[in-house]
């Protein structure tokens, strides 16, 4: 019985599956990261525009501010 288990986790399929699921997760977590970053800047900071964020001004008066 186990090695049918072993089979099927060894198989290629499987693999494809399991970067599938890590590249999908990867992708949703950037793109919540794009979108928490606008709605960070426009309503939370109070900048306006959220497409603004994406302004190397402004990541250049953050980078300032921190150091």
């Amino acid at each position: 019985m186990f090695e049918r288990l072993e089979h099927f986790y060894n198989s290629k399929p499987f693999v494809m599956i399991v970067l599938i699921r890590i590249a999908l997760f990867l992708g949703l977590a950037f793109l919540l990261f794009i979108v928490g970053l606008m709605i960070g800047y426009s309503v939370l900071g109070g900048g306006g525009n959220p497409f603004s964020v994406f302004s190397w001004d402004i990541w250049q008066k953050i980078i300032d501010f921190i150091h």
